[in-house]
């Protein structure tokens, strides 16, 4: 009995002993190694999960400022560049355009032409004016036998001066000629210039405004009566002088009163624009040419 109680106790402590132990070292083992493992997983996975965001954040912040920085250099380059070529292939587009609107020989040598036509068929014309009764009617006459070699320029010579030059030119001869009044240079380069301004802004391209700057150009015929109104006495005596007699120089001075003077200026662009449509009409193939509409 007290054999077998020894034995049993300590088989029993043995027993429990061992299986406690194994109990203990089974359990509190292993679970305390699971927890230390999942803990220490955890923080590994932790710290590897902070140095990854760490390490992504530095890297974005790196890649996205290098990227932005090179873009930012590329695109700044590029559009140096871009600018730099327009620049240069608008400087030579600007150089070709002012070269192709100057007057050339060419051009030149059809102003004289067309120049000379018009003062021969004005002076033709105005050879009715040693009629006195007849001189008023020249402000009408004149611009509307001038149109036809007004207009042929005009299709001939589509650039800024030829009209400018041609109203100088007839200033120029009119004077040389022995013509009493010189007022049609000064009052022919005011209305010349406004005719140029007139044509340009239809491109040379506009019959119409071709039409009206023809009207406005020939105000400068009303530069023959200018004296007839502003030195009226002085310009009697420079009629008697210049050999056309004392009774027609009071022919002249009765058709001539102070108040035609703006029915003068009136008829000259009236006419003028008519004579330009008649010019327009007769030249119609050159307008269609030209593509002026």
């Amino acid at each position: 009995m007290g054999n077998s109680s020894n034995m049993t106790s300590s088989d029993v402590i043995r027993g429990n002993g061992s299986v406690n132990v194994k109990d203990n070292s089974n359990t509190s083992g292993s679970e305390s190694n699971k927890v230390n493992v999942i803990d220490n997983s955890s923080d590994i996975f932790n710290g590897i999960s902070e140095d990854s965001k760490v390490n992504a954040k530095d890297n974005s912040g790196y890649n996205t400022t290098e990227i932005a920085k090179d873009n930012s250099d590329y695109n700044t380059k590029e559009i140096a560049n871009g600018n730099a070529k327009n620049t240069k292939s608008g400087g030579n587009s600007n150089i070709k355009s002012n070269a192709k609107n100057r007057l050339k020989p060419k051009d030149l040598i059809n102003i004289g032409i067309f120049t000379a036509i018009f003062f021969v068929i004005v002076f033709a014309v105005s050879f009715v004016g040693y009629i006195p009764i007849f001189i008023p009617a020249l402000a009408a006459l004149c611009p509307l036998a001038g149109g036809i070699p007004f207009m042929l320029l005009v299709t001939k010579v589509r650039k800024f001066g030829a009209m400018l030059i041609m109203i100088i030119l007839v200033g120029l001869v009119y004077i040389l000629v022995g013509g009493i009044s010189s007022w049609i240079l000064p009052i022919g380069i005011v209305t010349g210039l406004i005719a140029e301004l007139i044509v340009k802004s239809g491109g040379y391209k506009s019959a119409k405004k071709a039409i009206i700057a023809y009207g406005v150009w020939s105000i400068a015929i009303f530069g023959n009566f200018v004296p007839a109104f502003f030195t009226r006495d002085a310009y009697y005596q420079v009629i008697i002088a210049s050999g056309y007699g004392q009774e027609y120089a009071d022919a002249y001075m009765s058709f001539m009163p102070d108040w035609i003077a703006p029915i003068l200026v009136l008829a000259c662009f009236v006419f003028g624009c008519l004579g330009a449509i008649i010019g327009r009409a007769v030249l119609k193939k050159h307008f269609v040419r030209a593509g002026m509409a």
